[in-house]
């Protein structure tokens, strides 16, 4: 016999209830209704549109089949299944989230074929994993600690692989399965050059598959929505596009992109598979990202790229200029433009301001709130005033960069030169040094052999003593 209900609370920690509000009461077009089938049982749920709650298509279902006849009892949220079994038997089940009409039907074919010959299955998947190990565990030197934390990496990075669905076009991998905000199917490129770097190991189609996740949204030449920013590389994509785009998603986000160690990834994908068609789908995708961070992110044209934000209604008025909000007391006040953000931070007559761009500018480094880009709380602001510093020091300036047309095409947080390196890892390591022959480009080799050793100089200069060895 099996058992089981449906959750009635909205909201519960450790099993115990946080309030009295149920999910019927807070998403009554839910209407999740369970089913009892021959083999099984499924839940159906309705159509929702909650962008930060809960999305669903109202095709979607929870669908749970067994290898032998069962008679199952509903009432209202809850189920009761039983099936007559006489002596030692073994039973196989499998359980299906299937979030469109034609997933539901495309996986009933799959089910039906598990359970028909589930030997098979088992020991395919048996198969599969054995060989990630094989091909992922390589290092003779490895004590059995550091294997024990190799295996676990493998299985997290396989767990967290999701198949194409929504706007998501390819194979991809999640930063994790169980937090709220990280889930589905939702990409990052910060997380993917790296998921994609260690998977090469041991799954080396899937890595390819993530990375060309990440590059599907690329920017293109006439883009509707930001024809400023071609070669860019959205900060996360999903399921759901933004409205922006025509869905009602809001994690999707265009605000800023991420530190490029992109072709970092996709060297590794080669070295591994000594694939020379994969450098030569991914090579223009490189190219024009590249260009993008100098184009759109250099704004002094030294080859050293500012992390910074684009163009973007949470960033910019409709003209272009760059919001924020001043605090003081109970009263805040929403602005405009660095002539009265400059005249504001000049005066100093607020408690705190609150900028988008400079949220979306730490998002783009990879360091979220970091102290660099001015995120200071209360208390240490008033140690570091009471020590003899200024609150000024911990102000963020910020420029803009504009497009040939003298259109804003983002805002720069000028907080440091952090971006220079994965540049030079882009421009140098990889397109000039190991690329160009195998792809034949020798005008484009020289381009980049000129930008890197300028490059190389001046990273040199700002980060490197005048003894220590330069890597690159």
């Amino acid at each position: 016999m099996w058992d089981g209900e449906l959750l009635e609370k909205l909201e519960a920690k450790e099993g115990k209830p946080l309030s009295d509000k149920t999910i019927a009461g807070e998403y009554p077009d839910y209407q999740r209704k369970i089913s009892a089938t021959r083999d099984g049982l499924k839940v159906t749920f309705g159509k929702v549109r909650a962008t930060w709650d809960l999305l669903t298509s109202g095709e979607s279902e929870y669908q749970v089949h067994k290898s032998l006849p069962v008679q199952t009892e509903i009432n209202g949220n809850r189920f009761t299944s039983k099936a007559h079994i006489n002596g030692s038997t073994t039973l196989y089940t499998t359980y299906s989230h299937l979030l469109t009409a034609q997933e539901v039907s495309k996986e009933q074919m799959q089910i039906r074929d598990i359970l028909a010959r589930p030997a098979f299955y088992l020991t395919a998947s048996q198969q599969r994993w054995e060989e990630y190990l094989k091909k992922g565990l390589t290092n003779p030197d490895a004590t059995p600690e550091q294997t024990r934390v190799a295996v676990k990496a493998i299985e997290t990075l396989n767990g967290n692989w999701r198949s194409p669905g929504g706007a998501v076009k390819f194979n991809t991998v999640t930063p994790s399965v169980t937090g709220r905000w990280f889930s589905g199917n939702q990409t990052w490129p910060w997380d993917t050059w790296k998921q994609a770097f260690a998977m090469a190991h041991f799954n080396p189609d899937i890595a390819k598959e993530n990375i060309r996740a990440v590059f599907s949204w690329q920017i293109q030449p006439g883009d509707s929505v930001r024809p400023q920013d071609v070669g860019f590389v959205p900060d996360l994509i999903a399921w759901n596009l933004s409205p922006e785009r025509g869905g009602d998603g809001g994690n999707w986000n265009e605000r800023n992109t991420k530190p490029s160690l992109a072709a970092w990834s996709v060297m590794e994908v080669y070295n591994v598979t000594q694939d020379k068609a994969w450098l030569a789908e991914m090579y223009p995708k490189l190219v024009a990202y590249h260009d993008w961070w100098l184009r759109n992110r250099d704004h002094n044209g030294n080859g050293v790229p500012e992390y910074g934000a684009t163009r973007d209604k949470a960033h910019n008025t409709e003209s272009g200029e760059m919001l924020f909000t001043v605090k003081k007391g109970n009263k805040e006040e929403t602005q405009s433009g660095l002539n009265n953000y400059a005249r504001v931070v000049e005066k100093g007559q607020y408690d705190s301001l609150e900028i988008p761009a400079q949220v979306a500018a730490s998002w783009e480094s990879g360091r979220d709130d970091a102290a660099v880009f001015g995120f200071i709380d209360k208390e240490q602001l008033d140690k570091y005033v009471a020590s003899g510093g200024k609150r000024s020091d911990w102000t963020v300036k910020f420029a803009e960069n504009r497009s040939p047309g003298r259109n804003v095409a983002g805002l720069l947080a000028i907080a440091g030169v952090g971006g220079s390196g994965q540049l030079i890892c882009t421009a140098i390591t990889i397109i000039w040094r190991r690329w160009q022959p195998s792809l034949g480009k020798p005008e484009e080799a020289k381009r980049y052999r000129q930008f890197g050793t300028a490059a190389r100089g001046l990273h040199q200069h700002l980060y490197v003593r005048p003894d220590y060895p330069v890597l690159l």
